[in-house]
């Protein structure tokens, strides 16, 4: 039951690990502070809720020891709410995960079938990848996943057209305010550059990795039977100084990667993306290669089996000269 809009059925879940909770009905999402300081009444001389006094209360109750959190003082914007974004590193992994109760929103919607119908793909791909919908910020979403199935993170993109008849559209302005919403957003701002999608569905063929750039444009690989795609949620691999090996490397060489096949976009971020990634990937002992578009197209989500088969045949050790152009 959720209290917190007097719903009296089944209707809110509770992760035990990262002690946090959030209502299926209303969306309202909570920690144990947050439902104490709601459920007596706790509140601040501006109206919100006092977790100081709930923390305090917990405490001399049921010998709950209140640590002030110190964490991490990064602070992200969730829901209107602002949360510590170290509350989903866990210590024992320390990687970023998400308690699955968060995913349970965005799961399914007509309008996303929609958007993603008119793009080619079948309804057995958007279930093989939960692809759901924010219906409050109209976004198509896109959960990501670690290796063993533990929620990394959420991308949700705008569906909206931004201009109709040329003109910006009113509906768009008030959904995606200019200048504070981009394309693509990165729900409860994971890493995106310390994982690779779609691990869960990832299956290296005789040590070669397929890299491309979005998520649509893996999940149409993936479709296509190119199983061993991988897109690096970017135009280019993510590189830490302050790391020995960046993350991203470090997950194709768990999975005994040894080449890469660099399917960037063909224009001048992709062009740039694949020398960085090609310097970054001899650096760690992993082959870059590259293939040349069929005339005429551009990216991914462009290509047919049959044009993929063709540029696997052709592809070559990044910077070598072409062998022969493909039609």
């Amino acid at each position: 039951m959720s209290p917190f809009h007097g719903e009296r059925r089944p209707s809110a879940g509770i992760h035990v690990y990262s002690e946090t909770g959030k209502c299926f009905a209303c969306e309202e999402t909570f920690n144990l502070a947050k439902l104490i300081a709601h459920c007596m009444d706790f509140r601040t001389h501006n109206g919100g809720y006092n977790y100081h006094k709930a923390n305090m209360w917990l405490e001399e109750n049921f010998n709950i020891e209140y640590k002030p959190y110190e964490l991490s003082r990064k602070l992200v914007r969730i829901d209107e709410d602002e949360v510590p974004v170290a509350r989903h590193i866990n210590p024992t992994t320390g990687r970023f995960e998400l308690p699955k109760v968060f995913l349970a929103p965005f799961r399914g919607g007509k309008s996303t079938h929609e958007y993603f119908f008119s793009r080619g793909f079948t309804k057995e791909t958007m279930e093989k990848f939960e692809v759901g919908w924010d219906r409050t910020r109209l976004r198509v979403t896109v959960p990501v996943y670690w290796e063993d199935g533990v929620p990394c993170g959420l991308i949700g993109r705008v569906v909206l057209p931004e201009r109709i008849n040329g003109k910006l559209s009113k509906k768009y302005k008030k959904t995606y305010p200019v200048g504070n919403e981009t394309k693509y957003h990165i729900y409860e701002n994971f890493p995106v550059g310390e994982t690779l999608f779609p691990l869960q569905h990832f299956k290296p063929k005789d040590g070669l990795a397929i890299i491309v750039e979005g998520q649509y444009d893996c999940m149409w690989m993936h479709q296509l039977g190119f199983y061993f795609t991988l897109s690096s949620l970017g135009s280019k691999l993510a590189y830490y100084k302050s790391k020995k090996l960046a993350p991203q490397i470090e997950i194709l060489k768990r999975h005994g990667v040894t080449k890469v096949l660099l399917l960037r976009d063909n224009d001048d971020a992709g062009r740039k993306g694949i020398e960085h990634d090609a310097k970054l990937l001899r650096a760690e002992g992993i082959l870059p290669f590259v293939t040349n578009y069929p005339e005429g197209k551009n990216d991914p989500q462009e290509l047919t089996k049959e044009e993929v088969d063709l540029m696997l045949d052709n592809m070559r050790p990044e910077g070598r000269k072409k062998l022969k152009r493909i039609h």
